[in-house]
């Protein structure tokens, strides 16, 4: 369409284009709290399903109905309070969930109490001291007295977790007298709805602070009540429509995807700046008449391959297979290309509406040179381009020297998606899981079955001495706090060879055969095809520096000679998996390793591509791509070198911040290929450039710098992360864009960008008083 034609189409309609938008924000708005109504987050969501590990996992979960459980216990709780057998026989039964129905929300609940009755009474009769040393750290605490429950939730309560602890809390309240705040939780059921909590309190916090932010940082850079206003506008009705659009997708929000529609207003905010800075220089160059229609045209290449860019760093996270990794990617990409829609529907249109006046000009026709003295503080964009041309030798020098030792610290990240990593220190959360795992043990679970043929010559006896010689080899790995198996509602075999011996081996032998039963119902015993499993589970504490990868190569160094040694001796392929939440989060931790790695090298190749193609040269793409991989070296780069954990939050920074700091680098290049083509050197042609947009790129900057910094005030550790770091990237990616970026296209790199030899510029010398000259260069003629 042409300008004419856009100007005719926007005047005549521009009521109603605007009407429409404004309308829009009511249904967009109901949508969009519909959206954070269905904050849900899963751990096992968050895994990759088709890793070894992954498929073993889901295996032993089909097989043992899970390993998700909710940990209760309270002050004062010890093995001999009837109190935990009020709860357990309450919670089994049918109770209101959060939308008022009654169901079982778990299957199973077993506590100190009940085990100490399973192991002292027939058959095994047990002393009490032998009982409850077999339960330490498990439903008992190393002091012999403190006790526990441990529900195990089913079907209906892995669908619905937060029906299942309200169910919980409600009959430890009804049938307990036991408040809310009296109980402590912990387990992968509490794990989840605390992660909901705490990002639903999130994004409520987040929301307010970033309205907060906008408006004061609107005013403070803008100083213009209208021009505020319209941003703000466009900003909103980009986040709604954006949050909206995951409740239309039939989607859910989860922990990461609370950050998109604050990242989605934030980036609508910097293009709402930038396409005023053009319709005002329209302003003063033209008239108010037609002038928003002429910004459109002049700022619509950039603005587009600003989103196109930005669209592809958050693209590029679909090579991740952590879910909600790759539907923030998704999402956040949808919500840019809607935000663009609405930047030239709605702000052109509202601009036609109310033009008002521009402060410190007046337009003029015919005059290619702008009368706006006042509206550039000139002193720092002077600095900052004196500085870049003139000194672009040492700066050049200073970023080769650096890029090896910061490429170097990117390869000593650590990544962690533990639960220490996640909260707070001084969350509720993290305080419950101190208590319990002083009080009671570790919680984290690691899963080992040893699997046998049905037809195979070990007998009752020999399978049961090698789960429980394995057990107490895990038992004794420095971090296990905590072991069970079969073996331990069983009796002590016999070890002699007399005949009292025999008999009474035989006895206990027979006994365990009548016990199978029970041990498949307490899931510790599974049957499969022509396949017997034994189940040993062992707990790890959730506090600690416990590199995950060590510590399974450590277990599988336990379990396989003693399988190897097995299978020599019974004459039968003996097998052990190694499964459960260590195995899963280690490949979680890997995956979030190599997902930095791959989706860092795809939004490099595809954002290159882009400026390449607006660029027209593949060589001035890559030269332009250094300022935007160096804010990603340094911030990484330091990470790494201060053995700082990296975290699912931070892992969205990467692709996100590449995209997001071609925004002001392709604005900048517009009026510098402007003056380019009106005869400028490349020298004359940046502080034209600088002047131009020197000011529209330093607020941009400031304005998404703090609106990310909102994020840092979230409980919720990945998404304060996420937000200290974006504020990082976007602030150096900004000084890159004013003091590398300039340095790079005055040096000879700056020939390979179209018409960069052309004009006299080049060969002037810099000094003050041509300075001077040279920050006063003609607009932008359309």
């Amino acid at each position: 369409m042409s300008n004419n034609r856009f100007a005719t189409v926007i005047g005549r309609l521009r009521w109603w284009i605007v009407g429409l938008m404004l309308t829009s924000i009511i249904p967009a708005s109901y949508c969009a709290l519909r959206a954070l109504e269905t904050n849900v987050n899963k751990v096992a969501d968050w895994l990759p399903t088709t890793t070894p590990e992954m498929r073993e996992f889901a295996w032993f979960c089909e097989t043992f109905e899970g390993d998700e459980i909710l940990v209760v216990t309270w002050d004062g709780c010890t093995v001999d309070d009837p109190r935990l057998d009020a709860l357990a026989e309450a919670v089994v039964r049918p109770l209101p969930g959060l939308d008022g129905s009654e169901q079982a929300w778990f299957s199973w609940a077993r506590t100190g109490r009940s085990v100490l009755r399973d192991l002292t009474d027939e058959p095994l009769s047990l002393s009490r001291e032998e009982a409850l040393r077999r339960m330490a750290n498990w439903t008992v605490g190393s002091d012999g007295r403190t006790s526990c429950a441990v529900l195990k939730v089913n079907e209906a309560g892995r669908d619905d977790r937060h029906s299942a602890v309200a169910a919980m809390k409600l009959a430890a309240r009804r049938f307990c007298n036991l408040s809310e705040d009296e109980l402590r939780l912990g387990g992968a059921t509490f794990d989840s709805v605390a992660i909901d909590d705490e990002s639903q309190r999130s994004i409520r916090v987040v929301l307010a602070i970033s309205l907060a932010v906008g408006v004061i940082g609107s005013f403070v850079l803008l100083r213009n009540a209208r021009f505020v206003c319209l941003v703000l506008l466009t900003a909103g009705l980009c986040e709604v429509w954006s949050l909206a659009v995951v409740w239309l997708a039939g989607s859910n929000v989860d922990l990461v995807l609370v950050m998109m529609p604050v990242l989605v207003g934030i980036l609508a905010v910097s293009a709402s700046i930038h396409l005023l800075n053009y319709y005002t220089n329209e302003c003063l160059l033209r008239g108010t008449d037609g002038a928003a229609a002429r910004a459109v045209r002049r700022s619509w290449k950039p603005a587009t391959f600003s989103c196109v860019t930005t669209s592809l760093g958050l693209i590029s996270l679909l090579v991740s297979e952590v879910a909600p990794v790759r539907k923030f990617g998704v999402f956040s990409a949808v919500g840019i290309g809607l935000s663009l829609i609405i930047l030239f529907l709605f702000l052109p249109a509202a601009l036609e509406c109310w033009p008002g006046s521009i402060r410190g000009g007046r337009p003029v026709v015919g005059n290619d040179r702008l009368q706006d003295r006042r509206r550039y503080p000139r002193s720092w964009a002077r600095w900052f381009a004196r500085e870049s041309v003139r000194r672009y030798g040492m700066i050049l020098a200073v970023t080769v020297v650096a890029t090896p030792l910061l490429c170097f610290g990117t390869m000593r990240i650590r990544t962690s998606i533990k639960l220490q990593d996640m909260f707070n220190p001084r969350s509720t959360v993290i305080a419950n899981y101190r208590r319990l795992e002083a009080e009671i043990g570790p919680l984290v679970p690691v899963e080992v079955v040893v699997r046998f043929h049905k037809a195979s010559p070990s007998t009752l006896a020999d399978r049961l001495r090698l789960v429980e010689q394995i057990r107490l080899e895990i038992d004794a790995i420095d971090k296990v706090g905590g072991t069970i198996s079969a073996a331990t509602f069983a009796p002590p075999l016999p070890t002699g060879s007399g005949a009292r011996q025999t008999a009474e081996r035989r006895v206990i032998l027979w006994k365990l055969e009548r016990a199978k039963p029970r041990l498949m119902a307490m899931h510790y015993l599974a049957t499969t095809g022509d396949d017997e499993l034994w189940r040993i589970s062992a707990r790890v504490e959730t506090f600690n520096d416990l590199d995950y990868g060590d510590f399974l190569g450590q277990l599988r160094s336990v379990v396989d000679p003693l399988i190897a040694a097995a299978d020599r001796k019974l004459g039968e392929d003996v097998g052990a998996i190694v499964t459960g939440g260590i195995p899963t989060f280690y490949v979680v931790q890997r995956r979030l390793l190599d997902d930095l790695r791959a989706g860092f090298g795809v939004a490099f190749l595809t954002i290159a591509l882009v400026l390449s193609i607006s660029l027209r040269s593949v060589s001035a793409g890559l030269v332009t791509m250094i300022p935007n991989v160096l804010p990603v070296l340094i911030v990484f780069g330091f990470l790494g070198w201060s053995n700082i954990v990296v975290d699912l939050g931070s892992m969205l920074t990467i692709s996100t911040a590449l995209g997001i700091s071609v925004d002001n680098e392709l604005h900048f290049f517009n009026w510098f290929r402007t003056a380019l083509r009106r005869g400028y050197g490349r020298r004359r042609a940046l502080l034209s450039a600088y002047r131009r947009c020197g000011r529209s790129m330093a607020q941009t900057a400031v304005i998404c710098s703090l609106g990310m910094l909102v994020f840092a005030f979230s409980p919720f550790t990945p998404i304060s992360r996420f937000g200290c770091l974006m504020s990082a990237l976007i602030a150096l990616a900004m000084l890159g864009d004013q003091l590398l970026l300039p340095a790079l296209l005055v040096s000879p790199l700056g020939s390979f960008f179209r018409g960069g030899t052309r004009g006299t510029g080049d060969a002037e010398s810099l000094s003050p008083s041509r300075l001077r000259r040279t920050t006063e260069e003609p607009a932008a003629v359309p």
